[in-house]
């Protein structure tokens, strides 16, 4: 599943539960051009789109088929630095666990 995020508090509860659903979770940046977005799919085998306004429908002409042992991970795309953004690839309990030991250290 990519989502395409924008911030907000539905996408972060969002990336949650497709996470707790068992889905590879693929975070797309919001600021991305449609250019860069479709060159990401295919990597992240995304086959189902949440969030992403007039670019959702320029985006689904671009889906593939999805796999099933991308099942609890999440994939976040580097910025790059000489070539093509990079995956990096988390699971749900360490991104939970991140966000409760950040939580726990701030007010």
């Amino acid at each position: 599943m990519g989502i395409i995020s924008d911030g907000s508090f539905d996408c972060v509860v969002e990336l949650f539960v497709a996470n707790m659903a068992g889905l590879q979770v693929v975070m797309l940046g919001q600021s991305l051009d449609t250019d860069s977005l479709v060159r990401l799919l295919p990597y992240g085998d995304v086959d189902i789109l949440w969030g992403g306004g007039e670019s959702r429908a320029l985006l689904e002409q671009h889906l593939g088929g999805g796999v099933e042992e991308g099942r609890d991970k999440i994939l976040f795309f580097t910025s790059g630095t000489t070539s093509m953004s990079k995956a990096v690839v988390l699971s749900g309990k360490s991104l939970c666990f991140s966000a409760y030991s950040g939580g726990r250290c701030c007010p």
